[in-house]
């Protein structure tokens, strides 16, 4: 209702997101759906630069929602397009989450060839980001907060058999927890 008040669109796009990611966590999945309908709607009234960060911020919520609802495949194409902006804008964490969210997705839909792909990528950019952490706060945070890349590259070679690659990846994640607290 504040969001309303302002008079802001972009304020209200953004409100709109974060209260159908909010509604489908409390249960009401039409209120979610509505929502996120309204958020970009939005952003369209807006245009230009500023719907497609809008448009980028809803689909990463959205795509959230979509995994949680085993939705595999709209959460794939909502964290694809996700990526594919902040990597062109250069917003380095909300590109890793993107490209997460999009692994989970393939992981979901039985996609191994395409996560296959998507593996050494995101761990090149995971690296990227825990060298570019000033802190060891955000270093520690980002690798024991989320599942992480190394969780995924774990998952996918279990499930495609190769469970000495497998280990290796866990064990790369547990390395990179250490040297953090060691720094």
């Amino acid at each position: 209702k504040f969001a309303e008040l302002s008079n802001d669109l972009f304020f209200q796009s953004q409100a709109k997101a974060f209260a159908g990611r909010s509604s489908h966590m409390v249960g009401d999945s039409n209120l979610a759906d509505n929502l996120f309908e309204q958020s970009r709607a939005d952003a369209r009234q807006i245009g230009g630069a500023t719907e497609q960060r809008l448009t980028a911020f809803i689909d990463m919520h959205q795509g959230v929602v979509e995994l949680d609802k085993r939705n595999y495949v709209a959460s794939a194409e909502m964290f694809k397009r996700a990526a594919e902006y902040y990597t062109n804008v250069e917003l380095y964490f909300n590109t890793e989450d993107a490209r997460r969210g999009l692994m989970l997705s393939y992981l979901g839909t039985g996609d191994l060839a395409e996560l296959a792909v998507q593996i050494p990528t995101n761990i090149k950019l995971a690296e990227e980001f825990r060298s570019r952490s000033t802190t060891f706060e955000q270093r520690e945070s980002y690798l024991n907060s989320k599942r992480n890349v190394y969780d995924i590259a774990s998952e996918f070679e279990y499930v495609s058999g190769n469970l000495a690659a497998s280990y290796n990846y866990k064990e790369l994640a547990s390395s990179r927890a250490l040297l953090e607290r060691m720094r």
